[in-house]
């Protein structure tokens, strides 16, 4: 079930200690303390509420839930696409539910170059901790569904490291916030407005003031939305976070150091029967090439088979009567590239431009060639990667000789789901654009809280990481106000 929020229904002016811009997992981590600790906090989402009960990949839900239907391009040499959620309760409503750790060692490092106080693997052990109970993050104590099985199997065959996958779900559904957080802090006095887009944030001088929104009500009509708030947390996601700012005018270090994970699909065929469509996901991974490559298994429903098949139709149509016996899969990389975020006056969404280095071609090259050794080891029979005009390799052809493997990004088709680092924090003022705890610079009190404070690239599912720095700072915030 979903949860209840408010509709607008004419212009409205609201008063409140916090407002919190975005439900996603940091916006909602930071309202379940803020409300716990008895203070008045208002949440605004521009999506709708969402139903935790519908499947995340059907044709309704990427009209509903996903921004722009899902389809979004970071711009380039060769576009990124990428997909956000836009609902209540954000990325956690449309992602895979899988919870992992940034790395220890990546942590440590990022306390090191960033001069992050208090930071690194061991700081952030407890509010990992936390958060991953929050939302009953485990390991399937179950039998490996198919699409596990296959990726075992092959890994298996050529003696790579494979890794069972935390996930955040339980006997009634996905664990997401909607799920979890938000239904607690509703019951505590949080106030939550869906389907309200906030245009601007009204500064004077070194404090924010307010907002101006606009909401849609049940009927589709328009209505403005005017905030005064005393402390406001800004949780929009790592593009439209620094597209409001740019917006209202905050400029200094947003929206300029974008990452993300790239990511290339493969498009398997096995003789024997898949059916990859009655399953979620595989909540396991080829963990052998971490942290620079993961392998795994992607959703797989008729709508990504279509795309899939549309790529080369004509090497791949004898595939459309072959559903059940295909699966798709992929290969991330942990990329250097670097975004930027422009707001445009006049265009709704903001310019997101993306630049993979060399090395992020050679990492996708190589994770590409390794997904394919992976799903022939566990009997593939074809596999036809995601690149526009590739016939698809057979078992007994020589991969690595395959010039447009060789020539990537030639007719490449990377995606990715995950997006963070546009407003980076830490003690270097030159470089970061909040201070250690998510508190922008020169600002009094305007503050960040999701995946646009990770440094960098974590290599793993982010949701975890940004539950567990919005924990951190929250703590830090109510600390500091006494």
């Amino acid at each position: 079930m979903g949860i209840e929020s408010f509709r607008i229904s004419e212009p409205i002016t609201f008063e409140c200690d916090v407002l919190i811009i975005g439900s996603g997992p940091g916006g909602a981590v930071t309202a379940c303390e803020l409300v716990a600790h008895g203070l008045d906090v208002l949440m605004l989402e521009e999506g709708p509420a969402s139903d935790s009960s519908q499947s995340i990949s059907s044709a309704k839900s990427l009209q509903k839930f996903w921004r722009n239907n899902g389809l979004t391009a970071a711009l380039g040499r060769t576009p990124v696409s990428y997909a956000e959620g836009r609902c209540v309760g954000g990325g956690s409503e449309i992602n895979s539910a899988i919870i992992q750790r940034t790395p220890g060692n990546l942590l440590d490092q990022w306390a090191k170059d960033y001069d992050i106080q208090d930071f690194g693997g061991a700081a952030l052990a407890p509010y990992y901790d936390k958060a991953i109970k929050a939302i009953n993050a485990r390991i399937n104590s179950g039998p490996p569904n198919p699409l596990s099985q296959l990726m075992i199997n092959g890994a298996a065959a050529l003696n790579w490291k494979v890794s069972a996958l935390e996930r955040s779900d339980d006997a009634h559904g996905k664990r997401s916030m909607s799920a979890t957080l938000l239904r607690k802090a509703l019951t505590q006095g949080l106030r939550l407005v869906s389907e309200c887009r906030v245009n601007k944030i009204i500064f004077k001088g070194k404090q924010a003031i307010s907002i101006k929104a606009t909401a849609e009500d049940v009927h589709g009509r328009k209505h403005s939305v005017i905030v005064f708030f005393k402390d406001i947390f800004i949780a929009a996601g790592a593009v439209h976070t620094p597209a409001l700012l740019l917006r209202s005018g905050i400029k200094k270090n947003i929206g300029r150091t974008l990452r993300l994970h790239p990511t290339l699909k493969a498009l398997a065929h096995f003789p024997q029967l898949i059916e990859a469509h009655k399953h979620v996901l595989a909540p396991h991974a080829v963990t052998e090439f971490m942290p620079d490559i993961r392998l795994g298994c992607s959703v797989f429903r008729p709508g990504f088979f279509g795309m899939s098949l549309a790529e080369d139709w004509q090497h791949r149509a004898h595939l459309e009567a072959e559903i059940d016996h295909c699966a798709i899969y992929y290969a991330m990389i942990r990329a250097q590239g670097v975004g930027r975020i422009y707001s445009i006056a006049g265009l709704r969404d903001p310019l997101v431009t993306f630049k993979l280095t060399g090395r992020d071609w050679d990492l996708l090259r190589r994770g590409l060639l390794a997904l394919s050794q992976l799903l022939f080891a566990a009997g593939a029979t074809e596999i036809f990667p995601s690149i526009t005009g590739h016939s698809g390799w057979r078992r007994d052809q020589l991969i690595t000789a395959d010039p447009l493997i060789e020539n990537l990004p030639a007719n490449a088709n990377p995606f990715t789901i995950h997006i963070f680092s546009s407003c980076p924090m830490g003690g270097d003022k030159e470089r970061c654009a909040t201070n250690s705890f998510g508190k922008i610079y020169d600002l009094e009190n305007t503050y960040i809280a999701d995946a646009s404070l990770i440094p960098e690239a974590p290599g793993v599912n982010p949701q975890a990481t940004i539950m567990a720095i919005a924990e951190r700072n929250v703590q830090h915030f109510l600390k500091l106000r006494g």
